[in-house]
């Protein structure tokens, strides 16, 4: 059962991605429509992650409350209405209040996905299952890109971001019917539920925040998503219009670069698993990794 949920998470991950990266293999189509300057381009395509980051922060911490399947199945379903809901959008400000509260839906994604993922999937195996995890964006920009651009070229953007909600919907469906919180003999959950939680101390938190095992991932993940933001805002537009590249070839070279980075990522884990059974220890096997890749 562990690879079907494994399975359902990868999929949710291709269409997470691509309903992150479409705004920007449309941004001629939408600018053209609306009749946008770079900045207000620019503006668009921030403000999905601005309402990205903080939902992350803030949204995450809601799947300990309400439980990681049922927050799953809120997001995929918060997908499909927003990515319909273009058929609506009407003005600048409208597209901006769009790409905000999509930022705030797909913000929890990664983190409720791995906190599922990891009750299913031994300690020394979870950088494999993550990694194949994360491989689904990868499949995303593969699928998406060329599939997305051939929509949005003979089908308009609309349609093609309607398609996208389209397959949220499938997924919540087959997930409320087949998805599992956890492993019904309780194997793989480390976290018992208590009767008396823990009280809260920041002076905690503080040790936690300014240790080298949190700043080298929030430093790697900055410069990740600095990458990421410039990647799926302005890289499709600036390769047709200042590259001169025709759009099915700017798809097909956006799924170059996710295949490439996908592969790799698969075979740091796998060293990074090898390296964890050798010597038990997260900090060499996955911060040490992390910060050298």
């Amino acid at each position: 059962m562990r690879w079907v949920i494994l399975g359902f998470l990868f999929f949710l991950y291709i269409i997470n991605y691509a309903d992150k990266a479409i705004a920007g293999y449309a941004a001629v189509e939408i600018t053209n429509d609306f009749s946008l300057t770079p900045t207000q381009w620019g503006l668009v395509g921030s403000s999905f992650f601005w309402s990205f980051a903080l939902a992350n922060i803030f949204g995450s911490g809601l799947a300990d409350r309400f439980g990681t399947k049922r927050m799953l199945s809120i997001m995929a379903l918060s997908w499909t209405i927003l990515q319909f809901g273009v058929y609506f959008i009407t003005s600048l400000e409208m597209l901006i209040v769009y790409r905000i509260l999509l930022g705030i839906f797909e913000g929890p994604f990664f983190a409720t996905a791995i906190t599922h993922l990891n009750r299913w999937f031994k300690p020394e195996s979870r950088g494999l299952s993550t990694s194949i995890l994360n491989f689904g964006a990868t499949v995303g920009g593969l699928i998406s890109a060329p599939v997305l651009v051939y929509l949005i070229v003979n089908h308009g953007w609309r349609f093609s971001f309607a398609s996208l909600g389209f397959l949220s919907l499938v997924w919540a469906i087959l997930w409320l019917i087949f998805g599992k919180d956890a492993p019904k003999d309780g194997s793989y959950v480390e976290v018992k539920v208590q009767k008396e939680k823990p009280k809260f101390k920041w002076a905690d938190m503080s040790k936690v925040l300014l240790s080298i095992h949190f700043l080298i991932p929030l430093f790697a993940s900055f410069a990740v998503y600095w990458y990421i933001s410039w990647n799926q805002v302005w890289m499709p537009s600036f390769l047709v219009q200042s590259v001169g590249v025709s759009p099915t070839q700017m798809g097909y070279f956006a799924a170059l670069i996710g295949l490439t980075a996908g592969l790799f990522t698969i075979g740091l884990a796998m060293f990074s698993d090898y390296l964890f059974k050798k010597n038990g220890s997260y900090k060499i096997s996955r911060v040490v990794v992390l910060g050298f890749h």
